[in-house]
């Protein structure tokens, strides 16, 4: 029997309602988009904004009755004429004593399981190496409660020393866009409200911001993404190149009449 818990603070409603008057229901479905609030900077899903259920027969304590996930987004390459995103998501609960998180799945767009730029250098609290995998996540395969599949990348977090809060984080070459979460607990697991519909929903706080699969990035001074050259060779202008024709053309004819004088 699936059981859901709320929680609701001054923060929450005010982002909430926001929210409403920017995606009105009735509104086509915001997730893979860009659509509505910005995605970038700090935000946050709530108690409120997510589905907890608890698994097997927890004991009191054991399942949370608050929850946050919190991310900040930053393009860290403006200008440059690359796209270089950095990713960070905090997830925090109470009571401490509720069950750790063993793994959290985010959604990917297509092609980023084969794209090693998608999702770099992944972290757990800033400095442990994440072990990762990607694929399509379904329930119950050790994912209990999983409102639909997922694809995208399983992040180990109990391998990674993660703890009351903790923090995910990583760069990629995808500009966000909105998506899915799920997080698996030892009593319980949670996952955004966009994911139970699935995926109808007109509200952007129903979803997460994360990583789009489309666009290939480039470099400003040649090479391959991430492997920048450091400095770009520049080509000469077609017009360049008829001046530089016309002025060897020049020389050779001042050589053949110093020829026919001799």
């Amino acid at each position: 029997m699936s059981m859901r818990i709320f929680w609701q603070g001054g923060f929450v409603a005010l982002a909430f309602a926001a929210s409403a008057v920017i995606a009105p229901v009735g509104a086509a479905t915001v997730h893979g988009t860009s659509t509505g609030i910005t995605l970038t900077d700090n935000r946050s899903l709530q108690m409120n904004e997510l589905e907890v259920d608890p698994t097997g027969d927890p004991k009191p304590g054991q399942v949370p009755t608050s929850l946050s996930i919190d991310w900040a987004i930053v393009d860290i390459s403006p200008g440059l004429g690359i796209s270089l995103w950095s990713y960070k998501y905090t997830i925090d609960w109470d009571p401490t004593s509720a069950s750790d998180i063993s793994h959290l799945v985010l959604n990917l767009s297509a092609g980023c399981d084969t794209d090693m730029a998608c999702v770099q250098t992944p972290k757990i609290n800033g400095s442990n190496p994440a072990d990762t995998s990607f694929g399509t996540f379904i329930a119950p395969s050790g994912n209990p409660n999983l409102d639909a599949p997922i694809f995208g990348v399983k992040f180990d977090v109990s391998n990674g020393t993660g703890g009351d809060p903790f923090t995910v984080e990583f760069s990629s070459n995808r500009a966000p866009v909105w998506g899915d979460i799920y997080l698996k607990a030892g009593k319980w697991s949670a996952n955004n409200l966009g994911l139970a519909d699935p995926h109808t929903s007109s509200n952007v706080m129903d979803f997460i911001a994360r990583p789009n699969g489309t666009g290939t990035p480039t470099c400003p001074g040649g090479g391959t993404f991430p492997n920048c050259s450091q400095q770009q060779v520049s080509t000469p202008e077609p017009m360049s190149l008829g001046l530089l024709g016309m002025g060897l053309l020049g020389l050779a004819g001042v050589r053949m009449r110093r020829r026919a004088r001799g």
